[in-house]
């Protein structure tokens, strides 16, 4: 099984971070990664303040899964798939007006970007 510190690498992954310190930097705004480093140490448990943290800056990530490392039961493994013509053109807007700054922070957002 793995430990909160394990999934918060895991979500730091995902979100296109290549390392902890960028993560707890850029993506959840915190002045060191000290916070996140210290639960490396078997033992050490985050406190709420890091778990609401990632939690509101990262919606998609599961509550329960983030601190227990299981999903619920009667929950599917992954969200149901939208398609971009599932939305307004104003709402897809709105969506990359208010993410603007975690999109941008996305290693793959900037590979596209470059790309064109």
């Amino acid at each position: 099984m793995s430990t909160i510190y394990d999934r918060i690498i895991e979500i730091a992954k995902k979100e296109g971070y290549n390392n902890l310190t960028r993560f707890a930097t850029k993506g959840l705004n915190y002045k060191s990664a000290e916070k996140l480093h210290r639960l490396k140490k078997a033992g050490n448990n985050p406190g709420f303040d890091i778990i609401s943290d990632i939690l509101e800056k990262f919606q998609d990530v599961d509550a329960r899964w983030l601190i227990t490392g299981q999903f619920q039961e009667s929950e599917s493994l992954t969200k149901p798939k939208l398609n971009l013509s599932d939305f307004s053109d104003l709402e897809i807007i709105e969506y990359l007006a208010k993410n603007y700054s975690r999109i941008n922070s996305l290693a793959t957002f900037k590979m596209l970007i470059r790309q064109q």
